[in-house]
């Protein structure tokens, strides 16, 4: 498992995808997840993101971190009238397996591809 720390801005979005290196679909969610965190999490003033990123046996697992207030975009309907409802759907169709998790005041969202 590799992990890094990157400054939660737009300008920084394409250096976090190009680090992670993975597939297109994969790479579609995590945008996804990370410019909600930059525009909704942290409204645009900053903040830290911290990526892991694992692949071993064509199973690839990225956790993407934040340190915004509680969001669990598991419990949303998905449906495009709530907040962050089409972006949610993206993410579901792009990944095998969405995991959330709060800890120690930080939010934990995992995705996992089984097609890498």
């Amino acid at each position: 498992m590799k992990r890094k720390t990157f400054e939660a801005n737009l300008k920084n979005l394409n250096k976090m995808l190009a680090w992670l290196g993975v597939d297109k679909k994969m790479r579609l969610a995590c945008e996804e997840a990370i410019v909600n965190i930059i525009e909704h999490s942290y409204l645009g003033k900053g903040g830290k993101i911290e990526l892991e990123v694992a692949k071993e046996d064509g199973e690839v697992m990225v956790k993407i971190i934040d340190q915004g207030p509680p969001f669990n975009p598991l419990t949303h309907t998905g449906k495009k009238k709530e907040i962050g409802g089409a972006g949610l759907l993206l993410m579901k169709g792009y990944v095998e397996k969405i995991l959330y998790e709060r800890v120690k005041g930080k939010n934990i969202l995992t995705f996992i591809d089984f097609s890498q």
